[in-house]
């Protein structure tokens, strides 16, 4: 199906759940010299609707949700975040084109092939050595930021962090050039990796992953940290995990400038230090689940399986070479330039 048929329908569907939502648009307070409402007027709150690239109850997610419920009990009925769900109300890679098109939802949390689209350079974020909260004092955050904003969608933050790629596989290798026979499930990110290794990239739906490992059409597949696998019971089909990680978290929350600038700036400031506050609790939480994944990994029987120093170095080299080669194939010169000058100091 031709993708704008496919957005097409995907807008008529999620202008019928918000229809069955409350019904409420972001305004800003009236300002000075403005009319004032009446008391029952001024006393409903701003709500901004929020979906999510994964479903509520995934690990992933505990960021997003914890960063809702702060920013609900610190504006104090003044702002409310009304969170509508996952990729079962807008599919994933859809949300943020409705959010800055249609405007039905008004905050999405996903990752950033799903802004890609929109500001080519963010994926770049990956390659990003330290954490949100390094981010925010070198200079990574606002220029990213920049990005966002010339794109139209405000850039708040990322509560993923840290949650490294890993490689699953149903056959254990003992290098990973051995790789190279393999067809591996592919998502977008992953797919230079996959081609630079000399695998073969096969596209398959996130839901039929399980299958299609069950059945051997694929021989493994990326992912971003150890939780979601064992959570989703991939593990069952997938016992052996190239214990070596590459690159970084890519999540992102993002609004349309449109709904920021209407907001209120006191109401702004409580959204960026909630933000800023959870980044930070979800470093030590995103750590802790990751620690207890492995556990749940292992005592389930799976390998983690060690290169050699040496084809470590390599395997790392030959990913990160092989995103900037298609990063900067994607990107625009300038911001491309600006970009890899921050992220590789």
């Amino acid at each position: 199906m031709p993708r704008t048929i496919s957005l097409v329908l995907v807008l008529a569907l999620v202008l019928m759940v918000v229809a069955a939502c409350v019904q409420s648009q972001p305004t800003a307070q009236p300002q000075g010299g403005a009319k004032a409402q009446p008391a029952q007027s001024q006393a409903q709150p701003i709500v901004l609707k929020a979906v999510t690239f994964l479903p509520s109850d995934h690990p992933l997610m505990w960021g997003s949700l914890q960063f809702f419920e702060m920013v609900n009990q610190k504006a104090k009925g003044e702002l409310k975040i009304e969170y509508l769900g996952g990729p079962e109300v807008i599919p994933a890679n859809d949300q943020v084109e409705a959010m800055k098109t249609a405007g039905a939802v008004h905050i999405v949390s996903t990752i950033t092939t799903n802004t890609d689209p929109i500001v080519p350079e963010s994926t770049m974020i990956i390659m990003r050595k330290g954490s949100p909260v390094d981010a925010r004092k070198s200079g990574i955050y606002d220029a990213f930021s920049k990005l966002y904003q010339d794109a139209g969608l405000y850039y708040l933050g990322d509560t993923f962090w840290p949650t490294p790629f890993y490689f699953w596989l149903n056959k254990p290798v003992t290098s990973y050039k051995e790789m190279s026979k393999l067809r591996l499930r592919t998502g977008g990110l992953y797919e230079p990796f996959i081609r630079a290794l000399g695998s073969t990239p096969v596209t398959i739906a996130m839901p039929d992953v399980y299958t299609a490992l069950d059945r051997g059409m694929v021989d493994g597949f990326g992912w971003g940290g150890l939780r979601g696998v064992i959570d989703s019971g991939w593990h069952e089909v997938s016992k052996n995990v190239i214990d070596h990680p590459f690159w970084s978290a890519n999540g992102v929350m993002v609004l349309s400038m449109e709904t920021w600038n209407k907001l209120p700036k006191h109401l702004q400031d409580i959204m960026i230090e909630s933000m800023k506050e959870i980044e930070e609790k979800a470093i030590a939480y995103n750590e802790q689940i990751e620690k207890e994944a492995r556990e749940k990994a292992t005592a389930a029987g799976v390998k983690f399986i060690k290169f050699s120093d040496a084809e470590a170095k390599e395997y790392i080299d030959i990913a990160n070479k092989a995103a900037w080669e298609d990063m900067e194939k994607r990107a625009r010169p300038e911001p491309f330039k600006k970009m890899k000058e921050l992220l590789t100091k």
